[in-house]
């Protein structure tokens, strides 16, 4: 009875030999950059960047989500566009350069009461499973290095969207 028990386990592959794909799906990453606002034409917009390491075409991703004015609304505007192989590469390479999980995520908010805010959610990047959150907003380390650069890439793909954005009647 030992013997057939220890051959049993003798048959069990230890878990480092996991199967490739399933570490590599963590080399993506999904990028959210949140902008509330006051009393402006979007009380909220969400663009996000869904990537994969090595590029998947069709599903990485931009996408732009915001939710206008007036109240109430239940829905929301929505606009996105896939990401050509040479934007993952260079947004994987800025993100990991980042290094978003060290650190410097406290920022401040302005002086005004409308806004805009901004923050960073990381849902998962450069190969960690875990979330983390980043206030860009009078943030240092998003003022030089790769976050800014970053920073900047997310904010100028946001700004192409936005015109894209469909119009809907206030109700």
């Amino acid at each position: 009875m030992r013997l057939i028990l220890v051959s049993l386990l003798l048959a069990v592959p230890p878990a480092q030999t996991r199967s490739p794909a399933v570490d590599s799906s963590l080399q993506g990453g999904i990028l959210t950059l949140v902008q509330e606002f006051g009393r402006a034409r979007y009380t909220r917009c969400r663009f996000t960047v869904v990537y994969s390491q090595p590029p998947l075409p069709r599903t990485d991703r931009v996408e732009l989500s915001c939710t206008p004015l007036p109240y109430p609304r239940v829905d929301d505007v929505v606009t996105s566009r896939d990401l050509s192989t040479e934007e993952v590469a260079l947004v994987a390479k800025l993100a990991a350069a980042s290094d978003l999980y060290s650190g410097g995520h406290v920022g401040a908010f302005g002086p005004g009461s409308e806004g805009p805010w901004e923050r960073l959610e990381v849902g998962r990047c450069c190969g960690n499973p875990n979330s983390v959150i980043l206030i860009t907003d009078g943030n240092p380390t998003f003022t030089t290095g790769s976050r800014r650069d970053l920073l900047a890439l997310l904010t100028k793909w946001r700004a192409e969207l936005l015109p894209k954005l469909p119009q809907r009647k206030a109700r």
